[in-house]
C-alpha cells in the first residue's frame, strides 16, 4: 500500500476494524452497500492515525465500548471525512487533539453521542445530520474556533459547547440541508423562534444556545422550515376563452410554484356531453366544443383550480360545431347580476378555409335565445 492512494471498496458487508495510518483514500461505492461492522465492538471501526486521510461513503456500525466510534480521528489535520454513515456506535464521528479537519454529509444517527470534538480546533462542519442519539447530538469538549453550520440535530440534547465556536455563517443564497432557500446556522428541532421575514431563518429568540449549553454565543441564524401556504399559479396560453381552433391545435398550460415546487398540472376537458377526461399540455382534442379547467397542485399539497376555459375545435373540411352552456355574470358584467344566463354557439365556415366565424348568443333564464353577439 503506497502513501497517497486511492482505494475502493466494493458492494458488501465486512467485518474488521479498519486502522489508517497512511495517507490514503478510501471510497465505497455507497454507504448504503458498503457495510463495515467492528470485529470487536470495543476497538474504533475506522481509527485515522495519519494525516490527509480522506474516508467518504461508507457505513461503519458497531463500535459500541466505552469512547468507541465508528470513525475516529486522533492527532490529526487535513482529513476529509464525508457522506458516511455512522449509526449503532458508542460514538458517531470522534475527533480527538485534530484539527483543519472537514466533515461533511455525514449521518451520525442513533448513537450514544452522535458527533465529538474533543481539544479540536479549526475544523469545519457542514451538512452533517445528527438524530435520535441517547445524550448529545454534538458535543465540543475543550474546543474552540470550529465552524458548524448547515447541520441538522434533532436529539433530546441537541448540542453542548463550553468553548467559543462559530455556529453560522452569514446569511447566504443556496440551498440549504432542509431545503430553504438560505444558508446560516443549523436545523435544531428544539428552536421555537419566529422567522419573520419568510426568508428561512429564524429572526427571534436568538442566539440559540440549546436551552444555555452553547455558553458562549450560538446560531444567530437558525434554519426554520417553511411552511407553503402559497398554491401554483397556473397560466393557460391555449386555448384563449371563447377560442375557435382548427383540428390539431395543442393544449399549452402550465404551473409555477416558487416555494415548494410544482407536484402535478393536469387538464380536465369536458365535451358539450359533460364527458370529462383528464389530459396534460400538448394534449390535441378531436374537433368537439370543449370546457378546459386546469389544476395544478405544488409539493406542500396547496391546490389552485383555474377559471373554466370555453372554446371550440373545428375540421375545415368538416361541417359545423354547435354548443352551448351557462355563465354567471361577475360584477362588472352589462348583464344582470341577478343569477346565470344561458348562452349558444355555432361555429361555421367554409370547405378548405382555415378560418371561421363564431356567432355567440346568450338568453337571460326567461327569454328566449337572442341574437348573434
Amino acid at each position: 500500500m503506497t502513501a497517497g492512494e486511492t482505494i475502493c471498496v466494493a458492494a458488501g458487508s465486512y467485518t474488521e476494524n479498519v486502522n489508517v495510518n497512511e495517507h490514503l483514500t478510501l471510497i465505497g461505492e455507497g454507504a448504503d452497500v458498503v457495510t463495515v461492522t467492528a470485529n470487536s465492538s470495543s476497538d474504533h471501526v475506522f481509527n485515522v492515525t495519519a494525516d490527509q486521510v480522506n474516508i467518504s461513503v461508507f457505513t461503519a456500525t458497531g463500535a459500541i465500548g466505552i469512547d468507541k466510534t465508528g470513525i475516529y480521528l486522533s492527532g490529526r489535520q487535513h482529513c476529509n471525512i464525508s457522506e458516511n454513515n455512522c449509526p449503532d456506535n458508542n460514538r458517531g464521528i470522534d475527533l480527538y487533539s485534530s484539527s483543519d479537519n472537514t466533515l461533511t454529509g455525514n449521518n451520525a444517527s442513533n448513537n450514544d453521542c452522535g458527533i465529538r470534538l474533543y481539544s479540536s480546533s479549526d475544523n469545519t462542519l457542514t451538512g452533517n445530520t445528527a438524530n435520535s442519539n441517547n445524550y448529545y447530538g454534538i458535543y465540543l469538549r475543550y474546543s474552540s474556533n470550529n465552524l458548524i453550520y448547515n447541520n441538522y440535530f434533532n436529539n433530546t440534547n441537541n448540542a453542548y459547547d463550553y468553548g467559543n465556536n462559530q455556529w453560522n455563517i452569514t446569511k447566504t443564497a443556496g440551498a440549504n440541508i432542509i431545503g430553504g432557500p438560505f444558508l446560516g446556522g443549523n436545523y435544531w428541532s428544539d428552536y421555537t423562534g419566529v422567522d419573520t421575514d419568510a426568508d428561512g431563518l429564524g429572526d427571534t429568540m436568538l442566539p440559540y444556545n440549546s436551552s444555555g449549553n452553547i455558553t458562549n454565543g450560538g446560531d444567530f441564524h437558525p434554519l426554520v422550515v417553511q411552511t407553503d401556504t402559497t398554491p401554483p399559479v397556473i397560466t393557460i396560453t391555449t386555448p384563449e376563452p371563447y377560442g375557435l381552433y382548427t383540428v390539431g391545435m395543442e393544449l399549452d398550460f402550465s404551473a409555477t410554484d416558487d416555494e415548494s415546487g410544482v407536484d402535478t398540472v393536469v387538464g380536465t376537458l369536458t365535451n358539450t356531453s359533460e364527458v370529462s377526461q383528464d389530459d396534460e399540455s400538448g394534449f390535441a382534442p378531436d374537433v368537439g366544443v370543449y370546457t378546459l379547467v386546469v389544476t395544478a397542485t405544488d409539493n406542500a399539497s396547496n391546490t389552485n383550480v383555474s377559471d373554466p376555459v370555453f372554446f371550440v375545435v373545428y375540421d375545415p373540411d368538416g361541417g359545423h360545431a354547435t354548443g352551448g352552456g351557462w355563465f354567471c355574470p361577475d360584477d362588472e358584467s352589462t348583464l344582470s347580476p341577478d343569477g346565470k344566463a344561458n348562452f349558444g354557439f355555432t361555429a361555421r365556415y367554409k370547405n378548405d378555409v382555415s378560418t371561421g366565424k363564431l356567432n355567440f348568443q346568450y338568453m337571460y333564464a326567461a327569454d328566449d335565445i337572442g341574437a348573434p353577439r
